[in-house]
Order: C-alpha cells, then sequence, then structure tokens
C-alpha cells in the first residue's frame, strides 16, 4: 500500500516576514501547518524554511558535511522582547 504525503511549495500570505532565499517547499502536512502558522501568527517576526546550514565533520565517518535546519523563527515574547 502506498500513501501519499502532502507536498509542494507553500504560498506566502506575507512575504515581508519571510527571509529564506526560496520559495519554501513542505514535505509533509505537518510542514505545510508550521509554514502557515510562521507566515500569519503576528508574534513570528521573520522566519525561513531550509536557510540555515551548519557544517560539521561526521563522527563517525570522518567526512565534512552539512546540517540544515528545518526552521528558523524570530519572534517576540509577551515582554516583546525578541527572541
Amino acid at each position: 500500500m502506498s500513501r501519499k504525503f502532502a507536498q509542494g511549495k507553500y504560498v506566502i500570505k506575507n512575504p515581508d516576514k519571510y527571509v529564506g532565499n526560496k520559495i519554501p517547499t513542505y514535505r509533509s502536512s505537518w510542514e505545510w501547518h508550521f509554514m502557515r502558522f510562521c507566515d500569519l501568527d503576528e508574534r513570528i517576526l521573520k522566519w525561513a524554511s531550509e536557510a540555515v546550514q551548519i557544517p560539521y565533520r561526521c563522527p563517525l565517518t570522518g567526512k565534512r558535511t552539512v546540517y540544515v535546519l528545518d526552521f528558523f523563527i524570530q519572534y517576540a515574547d509577551k515582554q516583546g522582547k525578541l527572541s
């Protein structure tokens, strides 16, 4: 039995908040819902999908590789402090 998972390009409603350099791609309904939350919630000031890369050396193989964060967000807490 094959399952079809939600995937596609997210249509940004508030482009001034999105700081990524490419159109966000979701690979699950969870990612789509989180993108929608980031896009529409007024507490989220900036967000991006797969925009931050962290280079590291694999401790098992010694090879250099890159970890790509799923999401980056900047938000204001209840006191207005940026996080």
